[in-house]
């Protein structure tokens, strides 16, 4: 081998052992620890969004317990739970003759709720407890169990509230899911006028780790219970007046003591004309009630009085058309006697708090008839004329010692004739 040979040799043998120590820093040290690097920063990041997903989830926790600040107690506030056995667990056969047992007690609930309110024709339908929900973790137990109710029956509006209203008391995990109200469009006989056809589908909730008592409801609860409305206000009342189903209606019930009012005016915020036509040889005014259906009452040169009442029965307004323009038209008030404008969709509540002078009737060619005032109400003119009337102080002064003058002076006797 000469010399040559020999460089060349090492060369290679230098290639070799660079080439083969890179490849095996790489494989060996390297990749590895770039392979942690990647893994630890992964797991930064996972860790960081949990932690993100924790904090929200706590803020989200802290809202609703703000909100409502007796869910703290929902181990009090669930469904009763049973005790587990000497295994500490519960086999799916007890935890269904459990939930079979709380159900029929639910079940009695719902009924004494919805009856004690007024409904009637209940129908109650349980349906089978669902268990499917998430199970605690190393273990095939549910977290929960879901009974769900349909309840169907028929009441009004106040008796519908009332039962809303304590169901939304009552210290449970429970909730109505939904509820369809409907108005037949018949009524069967010998049921309210009132009378609406209520679904309501409602779920309770019997946690795992709940109370184990043989009571339905908890004993106590700690928190105070949140309301839709302060106590001072009862809401029942107006659901019941502004009835979406049979429009706005009077109180009935009264406090003890109370003024019962014949005829509630408001009815009339809700009147407006609705339109005005011309059939070729006159016009023609509809006014209608948006609280009271559909029905317009029709007005012309023809037919000119027109009265509403409300949903008591009770008339409350009746009116005299007097002139029918395109754009409005000129009552008079029957029983104030005043003339008012109303111009098409303006509410009659709001033209009867303006009533028109006589010199306005006058430009719209109206002949007045003689408009009722108060005793105050005096118009300039006939100030002016009374200010006119009254009499000067040193005329009346003057008048005065004319007369006290008259009555010292002695009356003079005139001379009699002789008879003879």
């Amino acid at each position: 081998m000469n010399k040559r040979e020999r460089t060349l040799l090492l060369c290679l043998l230098a290639l070799v052992i660079v080439g083969g120590g890179g490849a095996l820093y790489y494989f060996a040290i390297y990749s590895p620890m770039t392979a942690t690097d990647a893994r630890l920063k992964k797991a930064g990041e996972d860790l960081q969004a949990k932690q993100l997903e924790a904090a929200k989830e706590k803020a989200e926790i802290d809202r609703i317990l703000k909100t409502d600040p007796h869910l703290k107690e929902w181990r009090a506030l669930s469904l009763p739970d049973i005790k587990p056995g000497a295994s500490g667990q519960r086999s799916p056969e007890e935890l269904a003759k459990h939930y079979n047992q709380v159900q029929v007690a639910y079940n009695s609930y719902l009924d004494k709720v919805v009856r004690g309110a007024g409904w009637n024709g209940l129908q109650i339908t349980a349906r089978p407890a669902d268990v499917k929900t998430p199970v605690l973790p190393g273990t095939k137990t549910p977290m929960f169990a879901r009974l769900s109710f349909t309840v169907k029956g028929t009441a009004n509006m106040g008796q519908i509230t009332r039962a809303l209203e304590q169901f939304h008391k009552d210290p449970l995990l429970h909730q109505v899911r939904n509820i369809q109200i409907r108005k037949p469009l018949t009524a069967p006989q010998g049921r309210e006028r009132d009378a609406l056809d209520v679904t309501m589908t409602v779920e309770a909730l019997a946690m795992n780790g709940a109370e184990t008592r043989k009571e339905l409801m908890p004993a106590k609860t700690a928190a105070p219970l949140v309301v839709l409305a302060p106590e001072k206000r009862s809401y029942y009342e107006d659901l019941s007046a502004w009835n979406i189903f049979e429009g706005y209606r009077m109180r009935t019930e009264r406090e003890p003591g109370e003024t019962i009012v014949r005829g509630d005016k408001t009815i009339l915020e809700f009147v407006r004309l609705q339109s005005i036509w011309f059939t070729g040889r006159r016009y023609e005014a509809f006014l209608g009630s948006l609280l009271q259906g559909p029905e317009q009452k029709r007005v012309n040169e023809n037919i000119s009085d027109f009265a509403f009442r409300d949903n008591n029965d009770v008339e409350v307004f009746a009116g005299k058309v007097v002139l029918i323009d395109p754009r409005f038209i000129v009552f008079q008030d029957t029983k104030t006697k005043k003339y008012h404008k109303l111009e098409t969709g303006e509410l009659l509540g709001k033209a009867l708090r303006t009533s028109l002078r006589d010199s306005e009737l006058k430009e719209m060619g109206v002949e007045v008839v003689a408009q009722a005032t108060k005793p105050d109400d005096k118009k300039p003119e006939d100030e002016k004329k009374v200010e006119d009337k009254k009499p000067d102080p040193e005329e009346k002064k003057t008048s005065t010692d004319e007369k006290k003058d008259e009555a010292k002076t002695p009356p003079v006797e005139e001379p009699q004739e002789d008879p003879t």
